[in-house]
């Protein structure tokens, strides 16, 4: 099982994003994509496109998760 945490794209320049940790990922599968939507990414490739609300709202139980499990030690 793959865990990826959705990534805002910040630019993109054809088939190629820039997402908001640095990286350029490959889009050319999802060309629906725009700036600032939130997409799933997997050894460089986007899999899968969230809405804005959906990236934050993930983004947001992925961190208390984090934090949950950090408290717990």
């Amino acid at each position: 099982m793959c865990f990826t945490i959705p990534r805002k794209i910040v630019t993109i320049d054809g088939t190629k994003a820039v997402v908001d940790d640095g990286h350029t990922v490959d889009i050319e599968g999802l060309p629906e994509c725009g700036v600032g939507d939130y997409i799933f990414v997997t050894s460089g490739i986007a899999v899968a496109r969230l809405t804005p609300e959906e990236g934050v709202s993930m983004r947001s139980l992925i961190k208390e998760t984090h934090e949950t499990i950090q408290n717990r030690r």
